[in-house]
């Protein structure tokens, strides 16, 4: 064998080897949000439930998801998590759920998920756990067919392994897709994080019914309160600020390369117009030249001179698709009760990319109270990021941070007020600290400035409900003292004068509408 040396490093040829994407994300699973039992149950129904919901809401199908967790031997469970979705086609259900990075989440327009890997690497957990295969029943809208496909991943080619498929007649026009498989995780001990995330799915979600047996025993069900739901997110160019080297160069090589330079700008950029484009060109000197002729270096410059002129208009946001001020106050009146809800938004920009601050206020009533942890816990925060519940590392996401800094003795508001805030962040490229969807980074000053402007902005509308509040309340107080000594008064004068006795809730009511007068 042929070896190289170099100092005291010893090197063989044949240790360079290149592994499969599939084999490289099963060997660093904790990445992307696993890493131990009580974890990999919460993440094997969070991924399969977000993706139920992706593939109803793009459809403006309603969701109806029933999750199913049962004891099969051993310490191995049984998943089973269906939907009423569009299904996928028979002929790509193979490599849906048993090839990485192959799904239809490959486009510019809100997501989820990240890279559309997350219920793939679920099934690829599974399976390393019990070398039990899995199986996926399907059946899209209009079909006269339901399709079940028993099968595994070959995760050193990153290829499906098909066993059987099945086909039998639809009958009931069936729809939607069910994954079952089993798994070693700790779904015992998981429950109550489980429950958690589907109650705060279910709080940006109330146009959904989502039920979760264990064991067959329900342990929660939510039938939807409303039949609204957000609008369908569209697939948008890229804008100029948001690309890369790379990028330019892997949409020039899409196109004809006898078009000009201008044309290529206008044709594969959003919100970009022939003036703008000859700006552009005029502002650094650039030929108006094929764009076949363009080396790697002029694309290089070109992406910098892209990302650094600043007349390109802002990214349009109908790549995004937010929760929305009617469905979130229907959510928070019906599940909490509150005395008052209140909502606010904010759009911006960073890296190229757009996104929305949204913000909920709910405070009052008892159910809000009950939220309340600790007497320092006042703030409740419940963190989302393109609808999806964030549950870890609260301390460390910019939901919370900016929460922190906000000074609640400048909004009328003591340690012994409950105010619960639901906030979420819709954009093309959620600014995560990890692939795990944890926590939203602090690390760009337009994010951290928007969510403040929200926060501000609901405050200040509970501040204006807070000061009428006590003034109501100082009046129904005043009034009561006033009622009491009214009452002594007026049954001596009428008992002296000889007269009736007077109605003192009547005279009230007069008073209080002339001076509302």
């Amino acid at each position: 064998m042929k070896k190289l040396r170099k100092g005291d490093l010893l090197l063989t040829v044949s240790e360079y080897k290149s592994i499969s994407v599939s084999k490289w994300l099963s060997d660093n699973i904790s990445l992307a949000g696993f890493g131990n039992p009580t974890k990999n149950a919460v993440m094997s129904v969070r991924e399969l439930v977000e993706n139920s919901l992706d593939a109803t809401e793009g459809a403006r199908i309603l969701p109806d998801i029933n999750i199913s967790v049962k004891l099969f031997e051993g310490n191995i469970y049984e998943v089973r998590i269906a939907d009423n979705g569009i299904g996928v086609p028979k002929e790509y259900v193979a490599n849906a759920f048993g090839k990485v990075l192959f799904g239809s989440k490959f486009t510019l327009k809100q997501h989820r998920g990240i890279f559309g890997a997350g219920g793939k690497l679920v099934l690829i957990n599974s399976q390393r756990e019990t070398r039990m295969p899995f199986t996926i029943i399907s059946s899209t809208v209009g079909s006269s067919k339901i399709y079940s496909f028993t099968m595994e991943v070959d995760i050193n080619r990153n290829e499906p392994i098909v066993h059987s498929v099945k086909e039998v007649d639809n009958s009931y026009n069936w729809h939607g897709t069910i994954v079952k498989f089993y798994s070693k995780a700790d779904f015992s001990r998981a429950l109550n994080t489980i429950v958690k995330y589907l109650q705060l799915t279910n709080v940006v979600c109330p146009y959904a019914s989502i039920k979760f047996t264990f064991n067959d025993k329900e342990v929660y069900s939510f039938k939807r309160v409303t039949d609204l739901m957000p609008e369908v997110p569209r697939e948008v160019k890229w804008h100029p600020h948001g690309v890369d080297a790379e990028t330019v160069r892997e949409l020039i090589s899409s196109c004809d390369k006898n078009l000009k330079l201008s044309d290529f700008l206008v044709k594969c950029f959003q919100r970009v117009g022939y003036n703008i484009a000859k700006r552009f060109l005029q502002h650094y000197n650039l030929e108006d030249v094929a764009i076949g002729s363009l080396t790697d270096y002029s694309i290089s410059k070109l992406a910098d001179y892209l990302k650094d002129f600043d007349e390109f208009i802002s990214p349009t946001t109908e790549c995004l698709s937010v929760i929305g001020e009617d469905i979130l106050r229907q959510s928070l009146f019906v599940r909490f009760e509150p005395l008052f809800v209140c909502y606010s938004s904010r759009k911006g920009v960073y890296s190229g990319h757009p996104f929305i601050v949204e913000c909920a206020l709910a405070y009052g009533g008892k159910h809000i109270e009950k939220l309340r942890n600790s007497e320092k816990d006042s703030f409740i925060l419940y963190r989302f990021a393109n609808r999806i519940p964030l549950l870890y590392d609260e301390s460390s996401c910019v939901l919370r941070k900016v929460l922190n800094d906000i000074n609640k003795n400048a909004y009328r508001l003591t340690e012994e007020d409950t105010v619960l805030f639901v906030a979420n962040l819709s954009s093309t490229k959620v600014p995560y600290k990890t692939i795990g969807k944890e926590c939203i980074s602090d690390a760009y000053e337009n994010v951290n400035h928007a969510v403040k402007l929200c926060y501000q902005d609901v405050l200040r509308k509970l501040k204006e409900f807070v000061i009428h509040k006590k003034k109501y309340e100082a009046n129904v107080k005043r009034k009561s003292v006033l009622k009491k000594y009214l009452e002594h008064i007026s049954f001596f004068v009428c008992d002296t004068l000889g007269k009736d006795k007077i109605n003192i809730d009547e005279i009230l009511k007069n008073a209080t509408k002339e001076a509302s007068s």
